[in-house]
């Protein structure tokens, strides 16, 4: 066999050789990039204006079919309009699901957003607290993902503007 491979000093070379030929694909894949998360928090103000479309009255529960206007600054900056049912309980209680049609910029990138939300209050004085997900997107959003929560007090009335805090991880 030494014949064939040589003398010990050519063996280590070619042993060495191997491994540098089984590293550099391992050390370029990672060369010029930084090792920065896939993940990003993201936090925004949401300030929208309600209106309400329709209003149905189910035993002793109030239903509401809601539209709205917003501005979001932050993370998210653009407008949207969404579309809601809140749904007012004997009880006092609030619960709200609806969509967000997001048009503006994420991090730099722009385009559109559906985002799905839930949330509810205990009663109609307290704060909002909710759940968010991006359900899909267009242009350099296309593939954004990610989700989230919210709170805040909201609108204080029909017409005039509520601010909801957003918080969440993009991915």
């Amino acid at each position: 066999m030494n014949r064939i491979i040589g003398n010990k000093k050519t063996q280590v070379s070619l042993f060495l050789l191997f491994l540098v030929v089984l590293a550099v694909p391992l050390l370029s894949t990672n060369a010029g990039r930084s090792r920065k998360s896939r993940f990003t928090m993201a936090e925004s103000l949401w300030q929208y204006t309600p209106e309400i479309l329709d209003v149905q009255v189910i035993d002793d529960d109030t239903i509401l079919r809601t539209r709205e206007d917003a501005v979001w600054s932050g993370t998210f900056e653009g407008t949207s309009t969404e579309q809601c049912v809140v749904v007012i309980s004997a009880s006092g209680a609030w619960s709200v699901v609806g969509f967000v049609f997001f048009d503006g910029e994420v991090n730099g990138m722009s385009g559109t957003l559906l985002i799905y939300f839930w949330g509810s209050r205990p009663d109609g004085f307290s704060e909002w607290d909710g759940r968010w997900l991006i359900e899909s997107g267009t242009g350099d959003l296309e593939y954004l993902n990610g989700r989230g929560i919210f709170w805040g007090p909201g609108a204080p009335d029909v017409g005039q503007q509520g601010d909801i805090y957003v918080r969440g991880i993009l991915f």
